[in-house]
């Protein structure tokens, strides 16, 4: 284009006549790679073209002052590289649409079956055989938890069911979560979802393992300390009872012999009762003990169930059960010896005794009849103790002897 020279307004120049010169001019050249953007993006049609030959032809021609022109060329609008489709762009790639060339030259580590995304959340079958371990594992540990709560068999068969559902759901939200944070695709919410089954497994069987091992734990140091506390309490016991049942047979027991005054008799009395009250607070003692062991284990938040399990094995640990019939027989047979002593009491004006052998005669056959009732009583007592004390003492060594606290009956006469 040619730009017709101004007058400067030097008086000393006459304008001359307007001619076609070049113009001298510094171009800058473009990058080639700037020109060549360009010459692809600004494509010119055929009417575009004549429209612009007929404009440059009707236009008057300017004259342009000899200068410096410098030639720039328009960069791109975006710095979005050219080879990308619309398909490339979008975050997620919708189902079934196939990647554009910069995912094609890209080699992926899935199956072709799970690259790609999906419109709803699904899993690979593989994944489903993930199922089997878990109920596996759940089956286990909530039939030890149901257990160790002391649920019967429908509320146990319904808390396992329970804890399976919701390890199930539970597994399933973290692989929606992420197949909806990841991609949507298949491969992360299978993934997801085997990985969650297998921490709520893991988690589950060492939360109930742990659980029950610090219960077992605490369980062995409360019975030891609550043996140590029976043992003690079973030694002050058996020495209170001896002391007073050799205190009673010193004194003559049952026997008449050498009984002049009806204090005599009085004082034996109060030395059965001794001997009662010693046994009755052996067994209270024996029983205190495991009162404590219970509230010790309640306490330590052992579950009712576990609580029963370790007092049923505290009491066979320490033989309770034979302690308790030795017991029961000991008072039953002091209780048939104090009833024959006062009957004898009672009937002290209205017998003979006899004083080298101890034989009581009666006037009235009724009391005779009587007395012999109560001997008989004392007899079947003693007869009951000393089966008791062998089964206990059997129980705890072969072959060992019975030494059972028995009483003598009183002799009656004709």
């Amino acid at each position: 284009m040619v730009v017709p020279q101004e007058a400067h307004g030097d008086p000393g120049i006459t304008p001359g006549p307007i001619t076609e010169a070049p113009v001298a001019a510094k171009a800058v050249a473009a990058p080639p790679e700037v020109t060549q953007t360009v010459a692809a993006q600004t494509v010119a049609t055929p009417t575009m073209a004549a429209q612009t030959a007929q404009t440059a032809q009707a236009a008057p021609t300017t004259a342009v002052p000899v200068g410096d022109v410098i030639a720039t060329a328009p960069l791109p609008h975006t710095a979005q590289p050219t080879h990308l489709t619309p398909v490339d762009a979008l975050p997620h790639r919708p189902a079934g649409a196939k990647p554009g060339t910069a995912a094609q030259g890209r080699k992926s580590l899935l199956p072709p079956r799970w690259d790609g995304t999906t419109a709803r959340c699904s899993l690979h079958w593989s994944g489903w055989l993930a199922l089997v371990p878990f109920a596996v594992v759940s089956l286990v540990t909530a039939t030890a938890s149901a257990r160790a709560r002391g649920m019967g068999p429908m509320s146990a068969a319904g808390y396992v069911l329970a804890a399976t559902v919701w390890g199930l759901t539970a597994a399933l939200a973290v692989a929606w979560v992420a197949w909806r944070l990841r991609g949507r695709t298949r491969a992360v919410a299978t993934a997801a979802f085997v990985a969650a089954l297998g921490f709520i497994s893991i988690a589950g069987a060492s939360g109930t393992v742990a659980r029950g091992a610090a219960q077992t734990t605490v369980v062995k140091a409360l019975r030891a300390k609550a043996w140590g506390e029976a043992t003690q309490a079973a030694h002050r016991a058996d020495a209170s009872i001896d002391h007073a049942f050799d205190c009673l047979q010193a004194d003559g027991g049952l026997s008449l012999r050498g009984v002049s005054d009806i204090a005599q008799i009085d004082r034996r009395l109060g030395l059965f009762d001794d001997v009662l009250r010693a046994v009755r607070e052996g067994r209270e003692q024996r029983e205190a003990v495991q009162t404590r062991l219970e509230v010790d284990l309640a306490a330590a938040h052992i579950l009712p169930a576990e609580r029963a399990r370790a007092l049923a094995a505290f009491r066979a640990e320490v033989q309770w059960d034979a302690d308790r019939k030795i017991i029961e027989a000991t008072e039953a047979v002091l209780t048939a010896g104090r009833d024959e002593l006062r009957f004898l009491r009672q009937e002290w004006g209205r017998m003979k005794v006899n004083r080298e052998t101890g034989v009581c005669t009666f006037q009235d056959k009724r009391s005779a009849q009587q007395l012999r009732q109560l001997s008989a009583r004392v007899g079947a007592a003693n007869a009951a103790l000393r089966a008791a004390v062998k089964e206990g003492v059997a129980r705890v060594k072969s072959g060992a002897d019975a030494k059972p606290h028995e009483l003598s009956a009183a002799p009656v006469g004709n």
